[in-house]
């Protein structure tokens, strides 16, 4: 059985990412004595993570998105290239507030944004947290 904080991990696909969540979220159990840690792997206590898909999660208050720089990077890049994203490039032509490419406005966009600012809907924060030696990027949505 992998733990993690006092927390059983074996439910989750990505074992890191939810590490990385459990750190960001400071959800370490703590146990008195060795009795007590015995005894709550017993119990029905789960984790309050949910793992909705690759690299999402959610808890009872908040979701979540967990990536490493790669995957924040293929995000930021399918969130500039979606169909809502050329709509708007259509409404500002429409408007002649740009007279760029498509590719154009979409680099110019891009270099102009941060990866908190676009994935992190919620508050716009990119935060991190270094699991095992790796970098794990968290977003709240």
């Amino acid at each position: 059985m992998t733990t993690y904080k006092g927390w059983n991990l074996e439910k989750y696909s990505e074992e890191e990412k939810v590490m990385a969540l459990i750190e960001h979220l400071d959800l370490e159990r703590v146990f008195e004595n060795d009795a007590d840690e015995v005894l709550s792997k017993l119990d029905e206590e789960a984790l309050p993570i949910v793992e909705d898909g690759p690299c999402l999660y959610h808890t009872d208050k908040d979701e979540y998105k967990v990536f490493t720089d790669i995957e924040a990077e293929e995000a930021l890049d399918e969130h500039f290239n979606d169909s809502e994203f050329r709509y708007y490039w259509i409404e500002d032509v429409k408007q002649n507030r740009t007279d760029d490419s498509l590719a154009d406005y979409t680099e110019n966009a891009k270099s102009n944004a941060n990866r908190g600012e676009v994935l992190a809907t919620d508050n716009g924060q990119e935060e991190e947290e270094k699991i095992n030696g790796t970098v794990y990027y968290i977003y709240r949505c």
